[in-house]
């Protein structure tokens, strides 16, 4: 049995006295004293542990945040300084972009207005990829009847390429004694001129002008008074011809190298005959060679059915549709490449200079019904020329503008075109006058005297009154009258709608 447990003998043994085996209680007070003692020296121990990590992270968050604190001051005098920068910068491109804005207003300055000549008619557009082109483009007059004309195209663009530009038109310009019009007066022929032309050129922008890029060209003459035009092709894409007789789009040319890439050149020297009426499409590669989303090129073929389409419409519209359909395929105005067409339409100077004696007298002028009025009075004009009677010219007047009239009423009925457009030429050649309506090859005009005839309206004889007939009776009757032959004809999908009057007298 425990000590703990044992009897005391005797009370006596109490007094006193610790009974044997148990502990004195100031031991065991001191015993948890010294364990309590133990467990908080233990949890000191630990805290000055803890405290002293604690401090050691401390300092070196101090630090961290010394050198984060210098480091953002750094950061800040740089970002000041960056502040600063770009503030220069921006005002710098703002003064850049303001001068090269004014540039640009001077290059499109310098850039022909579209004119309308006795012997031609003209017009162009330019669409730098950048603020300013290499592309440039003119045409001028060396004599009354030799129409000077050229496109060029700078490699690159930007600003050294438009200051190429700038350079070249100066040495071409008739205006300050450019070699065009010295080569026309010093050359045996037009041919000879075209050629030494481009070869002076060449010279000087090989030899003299060294640091200047390379260029493609086309440069030609007209001759006003036959339609005849001599052109060299200098690495520029082909002319395209435009026929309005046929409707055709043709490209004249084969290629050539560009200017002042090499010593010696080599370009060809191309012909092509124009008639009244047909017009010269001039353009840089950045038309053809335009790529749309799929990375596909504009190409030549888009080109030429986009000119035929467009054969019978006035040179403005022409060029409006040419830039137009460029944009749309480019998804945009913003270009990798210099845009530049120029389309030149010959009239012949026949009209304005032409005598009694003439052999022939040629009037061509698209027509739409909107001025149809306008139309009538240059036509009557025209015929002034022809006729002596002022009856039989008013008489002729008004049946090809009834025939006209009808082409429009009655020859777009199934189509859908609020102001239709037609073709009118008229030629007198001996002592015939022939009114010739064609169709603008996007409607179909058919033949209003054949088709007015299905429709129930026959074609009166002469014998019949006026006054016995309805209007459109009336008209076709006058048609009948005036004419000495009507005949319908297609030439390549094209309708026409032939007139012929007899023309005894002359003034």
């Amino acid at each position: 049995m425990h000590a703990r447990w044992c009897r005391p003998l005797s009370s006596a043994y109490n007094d006193g006295l610790i009974v044997v085996g148990e502990k004195d209680p100031l031991e065991k007070q001191l015993e948890i004293v010294q364990r309590a003692y133990s467990r908080e020296k233990k949890r000191r121990k630990c805290a000055e542990k803890i405290l002293e990590d604690k401090s050691r992270t401390l300092y070196l968050s101090q630090q961290e945040l010394t050198n984060t604190t210098q480091a953002l001051s750094i950061a800040s005098d740089k970002l000041e300084n960056q502040t600063e920068l770009l503030s220069d910068l921006a005002e710098d491109y703002d003064r850049v972009t303001k001068e090269l804005a004014y540039a640009a207003r001077i290059q499109k300055s310098l850039l022909p207005n579209s004119v309308s000549h006795p012997g031609f008619c003209a017009t162009g557009q330019l669409k730098p990829a950048q603020f300013i082109a290499g592309d440039g483009y003119d045409f001028f007059n060396l004599r009354d009847d030799i129409l000077s004309f050229y496109i060029l195209d700078v490699a690159g663009h930007g600003i050294a390429a438009a200051m190429t530009s700038f350079a070249i038109q100066i040495q071409l310009n008739p205006k300050l004694d450019g070699i065009c019009q010295k080569h026309l007066a010093d050359s045996k022929n037009i041919e000879e001129a075209v050629s030494n032309t481009i070869l002076e050129i060449n010279h000087i922008f090989y030899h003299e002008h060294r640091d200047s890029q390379y260029f493609t060209m086309i440069y030609g003459l007209i001759d006003l008074n036959t339609g005849r035009v001599t052109f060299a092709q200098a690495g520029h894409p082909p002319p395209i011809q435009c026929s309005v007789n046929s409707g055709k789009a043709i490209p004249h040319g084969k290629g050539g190298t560009p200017v002042a890439m090499f010593d010696k050149p080599s370009f060809g020297i191309y012909h092509c005959n124009m008639e009244p009426g047909d017009k010269l499409c001039i353009y840089s590669d950045g038309i053809t060679e335009c790529r749309n989303k799929h990375d596909e090129e504009f190409g030549d073929e888009r080109l030429i059915n986009l000119l035929e389409r467009h054969a019978h419409r006035t040179i403005k519209e022409t060029t409006d549709s040419v830039i137009a359909e460029i944009c749309t395929w480019n998804g945009g105005e913003i270009f990798e490449d210099d845009l530049s067409v120029l389309i030149i339409e010959y009239k012949s100077l026949d009209v304005e200079h032409s005598t009694p004696s003439d052999p022939k007298l040629i009037y061509s002028n698209a027509c739409k019904l909107s001025n149809l009025t306008k139309i009538q009075q240059e036509i009557e004009i025209f015929l002034s020329d022809c006729y002596q009677d002022d009856i039989t010219l008013n008489f002729t007047t008004l049946a090809i503008i009834e025939a006209m009239a009808n082409t429009f009423e009655h020859g777009f009925q199934s189509i859908e075109i609020s102001d239709p457009e037609i073709r009118i030429t008229i030629s007198k050649v001996a002592q015939k006058v022939t009114a010739t309506i064609k169709d603008s090859g996007d409607t179909i005009p058919k033949n209003v005297l054949e088709q007015m005839s299905n429709t129930g309206v026959n074609m009166p004889s002469t014998d019949v009154s006026n006054d016995d007939l309805p209007v459109s009776g009336w008209g076709l009757n006058l048609i009948n009258s005036a004419t000495s032959s009507v005949r319908y004809y297609q030439i390549e999908n094209l309708n026409h709608l032939e007139l012929t009057f007899d023309c005894p007298e002359h003034k």
